[in-house]
């Protein structure tokens, strides 16, 4: 067994231990992340809507929390863009929050060896996420961050109008990238919206929480 196969084995043992059911990779030839609190981390927030702390402008946070509230009630679908959230701050630029993102996002160190195990074996990788950014953006978080990325499929809710938390943005990938559900696992860190609603799919699901100690 190589160095980088122990590494694994080592780190799914650890994952095993603390989270619901268990699986092996090596049983899927179709492996499926989330990004946000499982590829990536957010250095040094507690919650996502802290990033708005960071753009020098006292009333920023207030207002931009604001303006996505009004978005999603406007959107006729249930996913909207970070567009269509700046619609609603005709001051500011959207370039500065991505600026602010892209700058406090990290890999996650429990995951970026599984990641990489499931690319040299050959496996289909797939980014599903509920993301009001675009898959362009994310792209740039996850290169930066030390993810090779090259030929893997990026899904953002934002891009398919549908979510991973009503389902429905499961069912669109799989339809549209012709998967076969028994073949494939998903990896995140939401209860309803990795777990739930991708066994509700048919695929199996491997429900991550990392350890914050």
């Amino acid at each position: 067994m190589n160095v980088l196969h122990t590494t694994v084995s080592k780190i799914a043992n650890i994952l095993l231990a603390k989270n619901i059911g268990a699986c092996d990779v090596d049983n899927y030839n179709i492996v499926s992340f989330d990004i946000f609190d499982t590829l990536i981390i957010r250095n040094n927030l507690n919650k996502p809507s802290d990033l708005f702390d960071l753009i020098n402008d006292a009333e920023f946070k207030t207002k931009r929390i604001e303006a996505e509230k009004l978005a999603r009630a406007k959107a006729a679908k249930s996913e909207i863009t970070l567009d269509d959230i700046y619609e609603h701050l005709p001051l500011y630029d959207s370039g500065i929050e991505i600026e602010a993102e892209c700058s406090v996002c990290k890999s996650n160190s429990e995951m970026i060896p599984l990641f990489n195990y499931c690319r040299h074996s050959g496996k289909r990788i797939l980014i599903i996420s509920d993301m009001y950014l675009s898959s362009n953006v994310l792209t740039r978080i996850l290169i930066s961050a030390g993810y090779d990325v090259n030929g893997v499929d990026i899904c953002v809710s934002s891009e398919y109008k549908d979510t991973k938390q009503s389902g429905k943005l499961y069912e669109s990938v799989l339809r549209e990238k012709h998967l076969d559900p028994g073949r494939m696992l998903h990896i995140g860190d939401n209860f309803q919206s990795d777990y739930i609603m991708a066994k509700r799919n048919g695929i199996n699901a491997f429900l991550y929480k990392k350890d914050l100690k």
